[in-house]
């Protein structure tokens, strides 16, 4: 399954574990589609912290933390289509490196309405934002054009079943003058069925490989090497359509160079995020 966004790079998320929930029956088949329908809102709270580790003329080590609270509101449902609204409450941005602290101000956001277009399949298909966010704005609204995505299978699938998912998203990385696109391939397998409150809980492993692959007419101009590693746990509530949460753990390593470089760059990176429904 091979999907395309045309925003910015895909949110890292997570989900906090809950207790004592009684086993389903192994054999069982589910069909993993979100739900919802107009009026439906739910609030999530999400948290990052990722460490970049730059060469010391260049910086040294940089560690930014973010959190936010998303709600979303379903605003319309066509077919196989949910229309979300979108609102980011509280973010937060802190930046600290060897020149100290910094916070830049976000309140830009405040009030601001994103509309995601997002198939039941969990495919984002379109994304509107705001003008006039500010850079860090821009940077969050490029997280929220896939909040919520998610690479379910095209058919019911029991404990045990491995699929893949294949996402291509348009954008520079690291804010970069480099043409490409960045390529990622998810391996997920469901891990787990559960029964709790009534609903039927999916647990999944999603394991994913992520490289920059360079617009073919980019010779001559910086060139951009990456690779990076994810690893996310991923708790879906199967009766009512909708995501509980995600953890995810990713390191990255990168290269830049060419002619604007007078010798190639290497810098790599960790981050840790979760997201909980609320």
């Amino acid at each position: 399954m091979k999907r395309r966004y045309t925003l910015g790079l895909p949110i890292l998320a997570g989900f906090a574990a809950i207790a004592a929930i009684a086993p389903a029956a192994a054999a069982q088949q589910v069909e993993l589609r979100l739900k919802g329908s107009p009026g439906d809102t739910a609030a999530y709270m999400a948290d990052m912290t990722q460490s970049v580790l730059l060469p010391e003329q260049y910086g040294g080590e940089m560690t930014i933390s973010t959190s936010m609270t998303v709600r979303s509101r379903v605003s319309d449902v066509k077919a196989d289509t949910l229309f979300l609204a979108l609102s980011v409450v509280e973010p937060e941005i802190e930046m600290i490196g060897a020149s100290g602290s910094q916070t830049p101000d976000l309140t830009v956001l405040d009030g601001k309405e994103f509309t995601q277009v997002i198939t039941t399949s969990g495919e984002a298909i379109d994304f509107v934002a705001p003008d006039d966010l500010g850079q860090s704005g821009a940077n969050i609204a490029g997280s929220l054009s896939q909040f919520g995505s998610l690479p379910l299978p095209a058919e019911p699938v029991s404990v045990g079943d491995t699929w893949t998912d294949t996402v291509r998203s348009d954008g520079v990385p690291l804010g970069l003058p480099v043409a490409g696109e960045m390529v990622t391939v998810n391996t997920i397998t469901l891990q787990g069925l559960a029964e709790e409150a009534g609903s039927t809980i999916a647990n999944l492993l999603v394991e994913a490989v992520v490289v920059f692959e360079p617009a073919a007419d980019s010779d001559g101009q910086m060139e951009f090497e990456m690779m990076s590693d994810v690893v996310t746990n991923l708790r879906f509530d199967v009766t009512r359509g909708v995501l509980l949460g995600t953890s995810s753990a990713s390191d990255f390593e990168a290269i830049v160079s060419g002619p604007m470089v007078p010798e190639p760059i290497e810098f790599y990176g960790t981050s840790e995020t979760t997201i909980t429904r609320q």
